[in-house]
């Protein structure tokens, strides 16, 4: 019976010295992490100050904010939701610069409903007519001068 009792202590002792060295490894890998994160995040301070993303009175906060792993996936989400955003007005602006065809807003150009004397629905921009067009109608109609039309 005492020779059990002491086999069971020993194999007690033994279980926790192995339990205690992992957790000890888990926490100094931790702290490898922490100290790595905490090198960084000057760096990442100053970047996000020099980038414009924060301002001097946000400094304290973003600081704050970097030292927590959550608050810093915070941090990160919206920095992507940013960066997509932007992403996608690019995407609208290029598909409107110049060289690249707009959308017709009034639908009139290309299906044979255009009056040429229209400058809403004609489709040759600044093209020389003796008609009235919509332009000098509502100049006409501005100065109350009857349009006859």
């Amino acid at each position: 019976m005492q020779k059990k009792l002491a086999q069971h202590t020993l194999r007690f002792v033994e279980m926790t010295g192995v339990f205690c060295k992992k957790s000890i490894d888990e926490i100094n890998g931790w702290r490898k992490k922490a100290d790595a994160a905490e090198e960084k995040r000057p760096a990442v301070l100053a970047l996000l100050k020099s980038a414009g993303v924060i301002d001097q009175d946000q400094e304290k906060l973003a600081a704050q904010m970097l030292g927590n792993h959550a608050q810093t996936m915070d941090l990160l989400e919206g920095a992507v939701k940013k960066i997509a955003e932007m992403q996608q007005q690019n995407r609208q602006k290029s598909a409107m610069d110049q060289g690249s065809a707009a959308p017709d807003p009034f639908g009139a150009v290309g299906n044979g409903q255009h009056d040429p004397a229209s400058s809403l629905t004609s489709p040759f921009v600044g093209q020389r007519t003796s008609e009235k067009k919509a332009s000098d109608l509502a100049l006409m109609a501005g100065l109350g001068v009857p349009s006859g039309r």
